[in-house]
């Protein structure tokens, strides 16, 4: 039944360019360029591209749950130039200096079937080629939840992550102090309803921090 599963994966998800279909890569960059910028009509979170676009889909679809520390090198050096970039004009006014790079948490029941989880190993890539530093369990997952984009109802969707999220004492050494009146960036793999930013937002500014930006690979 694996073996079944692993072939039906690798026809959707062929080593060569899941595009164009060529190369050796799962995305060239090529086929990266042909991806709209996502519309951003708030200034947090801000994100890279467009999740409108059938090759980001996916691609992010790759991503979670399939060739996942291929695919994580290349979509986070492109996230990792949106930051700089967005950052450095943000820079003027809001001078944004030295900021943590901390990943969305996943619940530990997600994480089991999973065995990864995709936002770390986006900030992971972005850490190292921003020079910020990596704070990856800073923050836990209190409790499984469905995801966002299921749901249909509105108020559903605004509350489904309420209080679903908190500092990791043990994770930061028993202290708060690597991010009282830091600035932060939270990375995340796709922005959909907003709610994950905004809880986090809350829980992180709550313990201290300065400021809170999110950033997300789509949108």
């Amino acid at each position: 039944m694996i073996r079944l599963l692993n072939t039906f994966l690798d026809i959707l998800f062929p080593e060569s360019c899941l595009s164009c279909h060529n190369g050796s890569l799962p995305l060239c960059e090529e086929c990266i360029y042909e991806i709209p910028p996502a519309y951003d009509h708030e200034d947090n979170p801000r994100s890279c591209f467009s999740y409108a676009h059938p090759t980001m889909r996916k691609a992010i679809k790759m991503l979670k749950y399939r060739h996942a520390k291929r695919l994580a090198p290349i979509l986070g050096k492109h996230l990792s130039e949106f930051i700089l970039e967005d950052l450095s004009e943000r820079g003027i006014f809001e001078r944004i200096e030295n900021p943590i790079i901390i990943p969305a948490p996943m619940s530990h029941k997600r994480l089991q079937q999973r065995g990864f989880n995709q936002a770390e190993l986006l900030a992971e890539i972005v850490s190292e080629r921003t020079g910020f530093q990596l704070i990856a369990n800073l923050l836990i997952k209190t409790r499984h939840t469905v995801p966002q984009v299921s749901l249909k109802n509105k108020r559903e969707r605004l509350t489904n992550l309420n209080n679903a999220f908190a500092i990791n004492i043990d994770g930061t050494e028993n202290n708060l102090e690597p991010i009282k009146k830091r600035n932060i960036i939270l990375i995340d793999d796709v922005y959909t309803t907003g709610a994950t930013s905004r809880e986090i937002t809350r829980i992180l500014r709550k313990s201290g921090a300065k400021k809170v930006l999110t950033y997300t690979l789509a949108h």
